[in-house]
């Protein structure tokens, strides 16, 4: 309902004007332009709330998706053209661990390594690097302390997030060294 409207709802309830004991017709009307301003204000602040929430919901969605697609196109390539042509064991990494953490999934060092698709100690090499970069960390298992998940930063999920859901590029920082 627009402002206009409550201003004329407002001149026209028989109850808003009492002209023995109530404010005059222009003080009355003053009072009325004053709420009309406070509900356009009003509106707009939810309207602005609310369209950065679709926003953000819609970008992390979108980089999900993305996330997903990639993988997915890495995967079917490999086996179209055979492995080892294609080769970038971090990234998949990256993209393994990004889709478990928006999903709330564990992944597991070993299955962070097959998502690599190259050998063990290579996958495991290239998953030390990233500890050591602050861009995943290890966590054990709590109902198995045998078992170690990996896990992605905040920053490096944050960053990620901008980067496959196209967010503001300028917003996209070196990850931490």
């Amino acid at each position: 309902m627009t402002a206009h409207a409550i201003a004329s709802i407002a001149f026209t309830t028989p109850q808003s004007y009492d002209p023995d004991s109530g404010p005059r017709s222009g003080e009355l009307a003053c009072e009325v332009q004053a709420l009309c301003a406070s509900v356009e204000l009003l509106r707009h602040s939810v309207e602005t709330a609310g369209r950065a929430a679709i926003e953000a919901q819609s970008i992390e969605q979108r980089a999900l998706k993305m996330a997903k697609q990639a993988l997915n196109v890495r995967q079917r390539r490999e086996r179209m053209f055979g492995p080892g042509l294609f080769s970038e064991p971090v990234w998949d990494i990256l993209l393994e661990l990004y889709i478990a953490r928006a999903e709330a999934a564990d992944v597991p060092v070993g299955n962070a390594c097959l998502a690599a698709s190259v050998p063990m100690t290579s996958a495991l090499r290239w998953c030390q690097l990233l500890q050591d970069r602050a861009v995943i960390y290890r966590e054990r298992d709590p109902k198995d302390g045998r078992r170690v998940f990996l896990r992605m930063t905040d920053e490096s999920f944050a960053k990620l997030t901008l980067l496959l859901g196209g967010g503001n590029p300028a917003d996209l920082l070196p990850l931490a060294e």
